[in-house]
């Protein structure tokens, strides 16, 4: 908004997570958030617990405009955002999706990619996958919608996980594929059961172009732990 409003011409958008400290390895095993053995991606069916993990991330936000006349190299624009905060996860991803793909002023059928907030709990994994089939359901898709999970190759980063997931909808529309999820064999029963709206995969899948004027779109979700 501060963008749009012309308060400043550039931002500097940053989000760093560092949590390998003993007490929080122990509250996260005090609560089976860790996996018990071998870990698996978050959308697999042998998920039982996420894999910490650290990073930082950093992007640079300008105008369209602006960055078509200073000549810069555009990775993204950001055409709509939602948010919504409500008892049910499933009940707020939803909200949220519905108001992003209003302001943004598509339908859900010209989304190529989704990158869900995933980290390998089961019961919280089921419930944003649960409003992604409810809000891509509608669509007049002709294939099933590609999801994935950045969890899946650097762990849970936290509050820097939406920053991260954004990096890599970046690269997987500049190659106009998604990026090969590691160790994501079999896909969990609650995505299996929506294979008709949705579909992950390990391997890479090509994007389809539905947008009307071959531009590739991507949603986003991030939620706060």
């Amino acid at each position: 908004n501060i963008l749009q409003a012309g308060d400043c011409d550039m931002m500097i958008c940053a989000a760093g997570h560092r949590a390998m400290g003993m007490l929080a390895f122990e509250t996260q095993a005090s609560k089976n958030l860790l996996p018990a053995g071998q870990p698996f991606h978050p959308l697999d069916a042998r998920a039982d617990g996420f894999v910490p993990g650290e990073g930082a991330a950093v992007v640079i936000l300008k105008r369209l405009t602006d960055a078509q006349r200073d000549g810069d190299r555009i990775h993204l624009i950001l055409r709509g955002f939602g948010a919504s905060r409500t008892a049910s996860l499933r009940e707020s991803v939803g909200n949220a999706i519905d108001r992003a793909h209003q302001q943004a002023q598509i339908r859900p059928g010209q989304v190529a990619l989704v990158e869900t907030a995933a980290r390998g709990v089961p019961a919280i994994d089921q419930q944003e996958v649960q409003a992604i089939a409810d809000g891509y359901g509608v669509s007049d898709r002709q294939q099933p919608l590609p999801v994935g999970a950045s969890a899946g190759q650097i762990g849970h980063t936290g509050g820097t996980a939406g920053m991260v997931s954004l990096l890599k909808v970046a690269r997987s529309l500049d190659d106009v594929q998604t990026m090969p999820d590691v160790s994501l064999n079999q896909p969990a029963d609650f995505v299996a059961e929506h294979e008709h709206v949705i579909q992950a995969a390990g391997g890479a899948i090509p994007l389809a172009v539905d947008s009307g004027d071959g531009t590739l779109l991507a949603g986003i979700n991030a939620t706060s732990d």
